[in-house]
């Protein structure tokens, strides 16, 4: 398991099954509506990976990461305002 980022740069790109949203599929929906997406929540985030690919596209994410001292995971926090908490103080 662990971070590879020849998995994580690809993410959230593509679909695997008919029940999967990939990020540009989200954007055609939306351009389809004539709206625009600005802002996104991401619960149960990982590494930080989909926050880094909606930063690409100028969307800001609320997100947990999980600091694995992965790029993304630095990528996520640059434009964020970053709040730690431990597990150990949970």
């Amino acid at each position: 398991m662990g971070f590879d980022m020849r998995v994580e740069k690809s993410r959230y790109l593509t679909s695997e099954t008919d029940l999967d949203l990939s990020i540009p599929h989200l954007f055609q929906v939306a351009e389809s509506a004539k709206s625009v997406i600005r802002l996104g929540i991401d619960v149960g985030g990982g590494s930080g990976t989909f926050a880094a690919q909606m930063k690409l596209r100028n969307v800001t994410v609320v997100t947990t990461t999980m600091n694995l001292r992965a790029p993304y995971s630095a990528a996520a926090r640059a434009h964020v305002h970053n709040t730690f908490q431990n597990l150990d103080e949970a």
